[in-house]
């Protein structure tokens, strides 16, 4: 029997078609989305309104005082999705994309082999606009429009 071994992905898209992601070996805390929202401000000169789901991570006091820190409540504004709603997160699109059409499709017999995959796929992904762009084209996630 192998050996049983994961990878945690964080991940925003946007209605233009932009992709950002960021991997997590271990479990995600406050300090990894304090990153990945850091990370998401690099080299974007807008404001970014972040739609997030109910994660309790999402929501601790970190990360909380985080985003009202001076400089961050200038550059970001967080929204929260209905508990139990994903079919209204865009973004769990990217992930059901990476299953479906590369980690499940693969063999994967170690976790740098895992790691490889999750960011050349999702590398590919970043690269179609379109493709990203289609992760909003249903119902339930008019509201981004």
């Amino acid at each position: 029997m192998g050996a049983r071994f994961g990878l945690n992905i964080m991940s925003a898209v946007s209605a233009q078609g932009e992709l950002r992601f960021m991997t997590v070996h271990g479990r995600i805390a406050a300090a990894q989305c304090i990153e990945f929202i850091t990370r998401l401000n690099h080299g974007i000169y807008r404001m970014i309104f972040l739609i997030m789901d109910g994660h309790p991570i999402h929501k601790t006091k970190c990360v909380t005082i985080f985003i009202e820190t001076e400089s961050m409540k200038k550059r970001v504004r967080l929204f929260f999705l209905p508990p139990f709603s994903p079919e209204l997160n865009p973004d769990k699109r990217v992930w059901k994309d990476l299953k479906n059409h590369s980690m499940g499709r693969q063999i994967i017999t170690a976790p740098d082999q895992m790691h490889r995959a999750v960011i050349s796929h999702s590398r590919h992904i970043q690269q179609s606009l379109e493709r990203v762009r289609g992760y909003f084209h249903n119902k339930a996630t008019q509201y981004t429009a």
